[in-house]
């Protein structure tokens, strides 16, 4: 068996410390539309350091500002000494092709580009520590952004999400992606399973994956105590042996929902929150 124990230190979203706020609202003018996204400094933010860079995709119908509060992911920012970024979509959804193709739609790899060239011009970003994490239409994002961007993405996860029929269709084969996905086996917007309306199984995204980063089939399994009264237990699988040290790894969480392990519970129809992991400290500790 394998325990986890974490311990987080609750820290407010938006506030100011040390003479400059911890969180803050940025934009700019792309395409004619104004594009808005949030940067969180970690709590002893030294501009004389180098830091790493953690893209956060918010779901459909949420923002920016929702993503920050319902993950917590500022918390683990300001333990773990990493800035975490925040970007909204256009019309609270993310370009992923739902709709066949996203050739002609918002341009949301170019806003994150423009995005990451913004931000590394104000702070000492690592430009070989860039990663991206979302929730449900977030993690679509994310699987878009490891097929389009690599070269600039250095890793992806993927809570609560799946890949489109058109992503997989024109997905690019450079760069090997290390890549965790955890997902609720009860899900019941983006089902474990799959479904015919653009949601592709969790087990089909996973093999695309391994097929792509040039996987081995041996894998380690372990399964995750059951310490908490969610009733959730938790399923890992990790590929290791894949090309240029990538990795593939999947958190199948038996009895979970469409929520952020770790997470304040939502509204109920979205199942049950897993409580025996926080997916904030596995994605970065991934």
């Amino acid at each position: 068996m394998k325990a986890k124990y974490i311990i987080l230190v609750t820290l407010l979203c938006l506030g100011c410390f040390s003479g400059y706020c911890q969180s803050q609202l940025y934009k700019f003018k792309m395409d004619t539309l104004e594009r808005t996204y949030i940067v969180h400094l970690p709590k002893y933010y030294d501009a004389s350091k180098t830091y790493s860079l953690v893209f956060s995709f918010h779901g459909m119908t949420d923002s920016a500002s929702g993503q920050e509060n319902y993950t917590g992911m500022d918390d683990i920012s300001d333990l773990a000494d990493f800035i975490v970024v925040y970007p909204d979509a256009i019309g609270h959804s993310w370009n992923v092709g739902f709709y066949g193709s996203y050739s002609h739609g918002i341009d949301d790899v170019g806003f994150v580009s423009k995005m990451l060239d913004t931000i590394s011009a104000k702070y000492k970003i690592d430009s070989r520590r860039v990663y991206a994490c979302g929730w449900s239409d977030g993690a679509y994002m994310c699987y878009r952004l490891a097929c389009q961007l690599s070269n600039r993405i250095a890793a992806i996860a993927s809570v609560c999400g799946s890949m489109t029929d058109s992503m997989v269709k024109t997905c690019q084969n450079s760069c090997a992606v290390p890549i965790i996905e955890l997902h609720g086996t009860y899900d019941p917007e983006v089902p474990y399973w799959g479904s015919a309306t653009g949601h592709g199984a969790v087990d089909s995204v996973i093999q695309f994956w391994l097929n792509r980063d040039n996987c081995k089939d041996s894998f380690e399994y372990h399964t995750l105590d059951n310490c908490k009264t969610d009733t959730c237990g938790i399923e890992e699988y990790i590929y290791k042996q894949c090309k240029d040290s990538s990795e593939v790894r999947k958190y199948e969480i038996v009895g979970g929902g469409h929520t952020w392990p770790g997470a304040p519970l939502l509204v109920g129809y979205l199942g049950r929150t897993d409580y025996d992991i926080n997916a904030n400290v596995e994605i970065w500790e991934f």
